[in-house]
């Protein structure tokens, strides 16, 4: 009778939750994604063939790793400040809009440069499409679904996300049915179309609700030093998100990043009911920071105990269900078995660093968060360049392994530093006190 009661407590209490009212509405909406980007996945893959499809993965992994800056960490800033006081949302969505146009342009002219030596220059005039739609129109979308979480309409940004990979399912399948043997530039341009349609209606949508468009430079450029971390940290982690997969098309071949490419998308679809929880609890962390990293730290321990069981799940699932792959994306895609079990282990470490990351963040320790991930990002490229020479996709593996845990442990000491300096601070004043 005990345990009856205790649980439907523990019922009454998630049902009065605003945390968890939130959390459910995100993972609907993350959990239909996940079945949209599952299929359009298996289209594309089976659709275009490991090197096609590797080559349409270090296009978009090169540009993704410049993304973050289109918008110079916009997205943060103004879940920050609009979470605190929603009035100021017309003034930070029209500061979005201008720097994500600025900066988009810039890094666009950065990507085509840099291109040729990644990618070869048969595929300089389809990175232009993936610029355009990266750079632009889906960092406009992010910007509009950062702005519905910070008014607390987690329905509406679980939404927009949604027909970001909607648009690209339907893309793939118009591709499908009416050529008989697409090819990357095929898909390229259905997900640049893909994207447009999101950016319109990500765009209107967002703009008659903050009432306007208002752009106040000085505003901007007051909040500038703090956005530059932001942006710098997102970059950084997208550097040993996505970084790998360009190198192994230079170094190894398209192939080989077809194969790894496969088995690092199934790992971060895996993660999709995780995001939804870090996006419900972003703006507490903000709320949270004010008492510092004590509060904020007890907060992502709180959340890591949620989560951690779901990774090692995940973490298992994915090594007995690896074997099913080929059956799914083709029987070129074999390699993508062993892969897939080299990179089992991630869904669990990040259930870890992920929360981590975002407490730092949110006590007002973003330069710590970003000096750490700045240094694993490193770490990422000079393993990378030794290990894919060496053993192709299984080194880029490896290397992820190695820093997703070295991520993990080194954002607990920071942690652990910093509360043990609040800690002892507080005790000398304690003692200093007559």
């Amino acid at each position: 009778m005990r345990v009856l009661e205790q649980a439907s407590q523990l019922i009454a209490r998630l049902r009065h939750s605003q945390f968890a009212a939130n959390t459910t509405k995100l993972a609907l909406g993350q959990g239909l994604r996940l079945s949209i980007q599952a299929a359009y996945f298996v289209l594309i893959a089976r659709t275009l063939g490991p090197k096609q499809y590797g080559a349409f993965v270090a296009m978009a992994s090169l540009v993704a790793v410049a993304s973050p800056f289109a918008g110079f960490g916009s997205t943060i800033v103004l879940l920050k400040y609009v979470s605190r006081d929603r009035s100021q949302l017309a003034a930070y969505w029209g500061n979005g809009l201008l720097t994500i146009a600025v900066s988009g342009f810039l890094l666009s002219l950065v990507i085509l440069a840099v291109s040729p030596f990644f990618l070869g220059r048969e595929f300089v005039f389809l990175t232009i499409f993936v610029s355009l739609s990266d750079l632009f129109m889906i960092r406009v979308a992010d910007l509009a679904t950062f702005a519905f979480v910070a008014l607390g309409r987690m329905g509406e940004s679980a939404r927009i996300n949604v027909y970001i990979t909607f648009t690209r399912l339907v893309g793939i399948i118009i591709i499908s049915a009416s050529i008989r043997h697409p090819t990357v530039r095929d898909w390229t341009i259905a997900y640049t179309l893909g994207a447009t349609v999101c950016f319109i209606y990500a765009f209107v949508r967002t703009t008659i609700v903050a009432g306007g468009i208002q752009v106040r430079p000085s505003q901007a450029w007051k909040t500038l030093p703090e956005s530059a971390l932001f942006a710098v940290s997102i970059s950084s982690a997208t550097i040993y998100n996505d970084m790998d997969k360009t190198m192994v098309g230079k170094i190894a071949g398209f192939a080989a990043t077809g194969i790894y490419g496969a088995a690092y998308r199934i790992v971060d679809v895996s993660l999709v009911p995780v995001r939804a929880m870090l996006s419900a609890a972003y703006p507490e962390f903000f709320r949270l920071g004010i008492g510092g990293p004590t509060a904020t730290k007890k907060y992502a321990y709180k959340l890591i105990k949620r989560s951690a069981p779901f990774g090692f799940a995940v973490t298992v699932a994915l090594l007995l269900g690896a074997p099913i792959l080929p059956h799914i994306l083709g029987k070129s895609y074999s390699s993508t078995v062993e892969a897939l079990r080299w990179l089992a282990v991630i869904p669990l470490l990040r259930c870890v660093h992920i929360f981590l990351a975002d407490g730092l963040t949110g006590a007002g320790h973003q330069g710590s968060r970003t000096l750490v991930q700045v240094s694993v990002g490193v770490l990422n490229v000079v393993l990378n360049i030794f290990f894919i020479r060496y053993w192709s996709w299984r080194g880029a593996a490896w290397s992820s392994i190695i820093c997703d845990a070295a991520l993990a442990l080194s954002l607990w000491a920071v942690f652990q530093h910093l509360t043990s300096s609040n800690k002892a601070e507080a005790l000398t004043a304690e003692s200093c006190t007559p």
